[in-house]
This record gives structure tokens, sequence and C-alpha cells, in this order.
């Protein structure tokens, strides 16, 4: 695995590609999973930079669920809006608790 600049936490990235390498950025509590993707050099969809208003920047958490925040009714109505599968979050809102947490995307 890659690593990045230490912080508290670390945030791992699984790629939906076989045979690459999983990423690992670096992974601030007071940061959401969209801004600690962002400042890892991780792409992540946003029309609306992370403001809750596209959904663009949804990632699927693979691992870890139970590590990250609860969701809030406002990220709830959006991923309903998108007919999002369970395990989907927005990465505009949902923060980690803690290491252990692995999420993809549909593009990575």
């Amino acid at each position: 695995m890659g690593a990045v600049a230490s912080s508290n936490f670390q945030l791992t990235c699984r790629s939906r590609w076989p045979g690459r390498e999983d990423v690992v950025v670096a992974l601030d509590l007071d940061r959401t999973l969209y801004e600690a993707l962002r400042a890892g050099g991780r792409p992540i969809a946003s029309a609306c930079t992370g403001d809750a208003v596209c959904g663009k920047c949804t990632v699927r958490v693979l691992e870890g669920e139970d590590l990250v925040t609860p969701m809030d009714d406002e990220e709830a109505d959006v991923l309903e809006a998108q007919g999002a599968e369970p395990g989907m979050r927005l990465a505009c809102r949902a923060r980690a608790r803690g290491d252990g947490v692995v999420v993809g995307t549909d593009y990575w």
C-alpha cells in the first residue's frame, strides 16, 4: 500500500479495477471523507464542492462502516433521491471516527 503524510488516522481507497493497489490517504477526524480524499490527491466527483447538493461525491464504504459518523437527514434525502444502494455515503457529509475505513467509488 502506498502511504502519504502522517495524520491522526488513515483512509484506505480501494480500486474497483483488479490488480491495482490500495491507496492510503491521511485522515484527520475533523475532516470529511471528501476533504481527506481531495487533500490526499484522490479524485472525488463534485459539482457543489462538498455542500451535499449535487450528490456526486458518493463513496461505497467497503469496510469499517461502524467507524463512520451516522447519516444525517440531508444526506439520507440526497442518497434516496439518487436511488443509492446500501453502504453508499456522501463523502462531503461522512466523517471517520477511527482507523479501518475502506472506501471505493464507481470510477476509481
